[in-house]
């Protein structure tokens, strides 16, 4: 296995995410990590190279600023990152996770486990908010629990195909005959999505979502209100362009959904103040 973390100004949270991966209850001697430095002008990198002292075997660092730009890919980006970690790889299957994200102990085995079983060209698995402190963030966490639950629905039904980039899974030789991010390099995101979308394009029914709390990555939601929109912004951006319509009606619901919820929360809030104004 060969676990992918592009990395941009991580430097507060890439020590915490390798540990969780290589604290985890798969054998290391089977387990490879790529860090991908994507420009960072914090010490993201240095960090990861401090780690790959004692683990030599297990964690390796590669910086874009060192490799030279593949023709028609950008110069950054978590695509580029993605595209040049798989390139050396050694391992049979190609693990994606964020630098902020924290991986519970048997994630990799049952991430492997439904590859050898099952032999999936892709495999999604559930990611989740955590460490919620305030109204945003619970927000975020029902929109992400939201959109897991109708990512699991519609690909066992076999109505869309999505995931999250956080907790995905596929085969090297898979990656490599789609000749990887070809024809939507360009686009700032949609690493998982786009992906996901031409696998099922070649290979019908080939995607499987892994419904099991114990493969669940743990992500943090977006701080304040404007990281909040920009990070909306940009799947915005890519949900525009994705080829499935379905996706985007999911997406699109499940968004309304949960602004109907606080909308419904501040109704009941202010219901009496304008019981006694009307």
């Amino acid at each position: 296995v060969t676990v992918v973390v592009p990395a941009r100004n991580e430097a507060q949270n890439i020590g915490a995410c390798l540990q969780s991966v290589l604290g985890g209850s798969y054998p290391r001697h089977l387990l490879e990590i790529l860090v991908v430095d994507d420009f960072s002008d914090d010490e993201t990198g240095e960090i990861v190279l401090k780690m790959a002292e004692n683990q030599p075997k297990n964690i390796r660092l590669l910086r874009l600023a060192d490799l030279p730009v593949p023709e028609n890919m950008p110069v950054f980006g978590k695509k580029r990152a993605i595209q040049a970690a798989i390139a050396g790889a050694r391992g049979e299957l190609i693990v994606t996770t964020d630098a902020d994200c924290l991986a519970p102990p048997d994630w990799l085995l049952l991430l492997v486990s439904a590859y050898e079983t099952r032999q999936p060209k892709a495999i999604v698995a559930p990611v989740m908010i955590h460490q919620e402190r305030h109204l945003l963030h619970y927000f975020q966490a029902l929109d992400v629990a939201g959109t897991m639950g109708i990512t699991g629905a519609g690909i066992r039904l076999g109505w869309q195909r999505m995931g999250n980039g956080a907790n995905l899974a596929y085969p090297k030789t898979a990656f490599e005959a789609m000749n990887g991010f070809a024809g939507d390099a360009q686009t700032a995101s949609g690493d998982d999505l786009f992906l996901l979308q031409k696998i099922a394009r070649r290979w019908p029914d080939s995607i499987f979502f892994l419904k099991n709390a114990g493969a669940a990555v743990c992500t943090p939601a977006a701080p304040d209100w404007r990281a909040f929109f920009q990070q909306r912004l940009r799947w915005g951006t890519k949900n525009a362009a994705l080829p499935e319509t379905p996706v985007r009606l999911v997406l699109s619901a499940v968004w309304l959904f949960c602004c109907t919820i606080l909308l419904n929360t501040v109704l009941v809030v202010f219901s009496p103040m304008l019981f006694w104004i009307l």
